[in-house]
This record gives structure tokens, C-alpha cells and sequence, in this order.
């Protein structure tokens, strides 16, 4: 099954939420760069670019590919 987001819908808040488990547990803590993690992404591009890493490395660790696709169209 392959899901489907529009990134511009919750990008502040997946951005906040993946930045807090890194800081807490230090989960995939070498990812993004500081500034990265300490600023919310502000271009669509750049928010793709976000989850796209960080849902290859939870891919990597289910053992399969996560078939996400990022979407920017509204």
C-alpha cells in the first residue's frame, strides 16, 4: 500500500516531532545538521527533503523500503 501526504499540511509539526526524538533518544542524531533540526523547514523542497531521510532510515530499520510519497500538490 503506498501512502500519500501533502507535506504542506503538517510540515511544522512532523518537523518538531522527528527534531524532539532525535534530541531526547539520539535516534539517527547524525541525519540533520543542527541547524536544520533547530529551524522548521520553509520551502516545500526542503520539508520534502526532511521526511524523505528520515522515512529511508526507518525504512532501514524495518528491513524493507517505506513506500511513502511526499506531495507537494494541493
Amino acid at each position: 500500500m503506498r501512502l500519500s501526504i501533502c507535506i504542506h499540511l503538517f510540515s511544522q509539526v512532523l518537523h518538531r516531532l522527528v527534531a524532539a526524538v532525535i534530541v531526547r533518544t539520539g535516534f539517527a542524531s547524525t541525519l540533520y545538521t543542527s541547524s536544520e533540526l533547530a529551524a522548521a523547514t520553509s520551502s516545500a523542497a526542503g520539508a520534502s527533503d526532511f521526511v524523505d531521510r528520515i522515512v529511508a532510515v526507518l525504512g532501514v530499520c524495518e528491513g524493507e523500503p517505506i513506500d511513502l510519497q511526499v506531495s507537494c500538490d494541493n
